[in-house]
């Protein structure tokens, strides 16, 4: 029963991180035609690590909060499942590394969407796939902790990280 809670627990959340990475679309010609042509200073790639977390921090602390915490705390839950996946394959790289792979393939959808659209319709950034690690990693943390707690419904339940039982 375990192992189908975490099943459709990852399902949900990775659900929840398209609709949070590239939702909404914008499917209005007007609107699609007007963000072509409309003048800009925003570049479709950020590269340089560091700089646009400074420069956020230099705004609203609401926009500040939502880029900057938003981005850590949208990962932590794939730090603290991935363990629960991976089973005795799991380990503090490993979870780092599917961070970063996920990470960078939604900076890469982004930057995609941009290029259809004809206009950087959002920023893909370096900086978001730091901070996405950072969120998993203290994702791995929270896991860790509490893992202890958790290990009685673990025993208990099939092996994660092996095939559920038939």
């Amino acid at each position: 029963m375990a192992w189908l809670v975490l099943i459709a627990a990852t399902f949900v959340y990775a659900a929840l991180v398209v609709v949070a990475t590239l939702f909404p679309l914008p499917i209005q010609n007007a609107l699609i035609q007007y963000e072509r042509t409309a003048p800009r200073e925003s570049p479709w790639v950020d590269l340089v690590p560091i700089v646009g977390m400074a420069n956020v921090l230099g705004t609203t602390l609401e926009t500040a909060l939502r880029q900057l915490a938003g981005n850590v705390l949208l990962f932590v839950p794939l730090g603290f499942m991935a363990p629960l996946l991976l089973g005795a394959r799991a380990s503090a790289a490993r979870v780092l590394a599917l961070a970063l792979a996920v990470s960078t393939t939604i900076e890469g959808l982004q930057l995609a969407v941009s290029g259809v659209l004809g206009y950087p319709y959002r920023l893909a950034s370096v900086d978001d796939i730091i901070l996405n690690a950072l969120g998993a990693g203290v994702g791995y943390l929270v896991f860790l902790a509490v893992r202890p707690l958790l290990q009685p419904i673990l025993d208990t339940s099939v092996s994660c990280g092996s095939q559920p039982p038939e």
